[in-house]
């Protein structure tokens, strides 16, 4: 194995420590962004980050769900 790459094809970050991000979730909100080894904590982390820092945009969704059930 050499310090450019293992046996895989993952890049090593530094010597002894390869890259396994395997999944990134982007917010269209605040174009940031996160990686993951695993896509379903990127899911995870999508979702609490909306709701914490963007729940004012779900606002109007909610309303707009609440007049069409009437």
């Amino acid at each position: 194995m050499t310090d450019e790459q293992d046996n895989t094809g993952s890049k090593d970050i530094t010597p002894g420590l390869v890259s396994t991000i395997k999944a990134t979730a982007d917010c269209s909100y605040c174009d940031r962004t996160e990686s993951y080894d695993k896509p379903e904590l990127a899911k995870a982390w999508m979702v609490g980050h909306i709701l914490e820092e963007h729940s004012e945009r779900l606002a109007p969704l909610a309303n707009n769900e609440e007049q069409g059930d009437k």
